[in-house]
């Protein structure tokens, strides 16, 4: 079934050694991947553009986000998240400790 979603035809199959199809699997994998890396930037993208021209707010340089480096995120930052998002839809922000 892998074969056959990777491309590969029956007799292409049955000439391959394990170690090639593993190799063929690996890149199919690493290809899906930055694809699907590359759409979810795009969607980014378009809905920040979209963002942007509805607020009439000015564009933000687009290098700061495209060249940006992934961050570990801690506990602490995740929390601070959920409480903007939260604020966003309109919920109630309480810290209970």
């Amino acid at each position: 079934m892998v074969a056959i979603r990777i491309g590969l035809k029956p007799w292409e199959f049955d000439d391959l050694t394990l170690y090639e199809f593993n190799l063929i699997v690996k890149d199919y994998t690493e290809k899906r991947k930055e694809k699907q890396d590359t759409l979810l930037t795009q969607g980014w993208l378009v809905a920040m553009f979209n963002r942007y021209n509805h607020s009439g707010e000015a564009l933000p340089d687009l290098d700061k986000f495209i060249n940006a480096k992934e961050e570990t995120t801690t506990i602490d930052s995740m929390i601070d998240i959920a409480k903007k998002i939260t604020s966003n839809f309109g919920g109630k922000v309480e810290v209970i400790e």
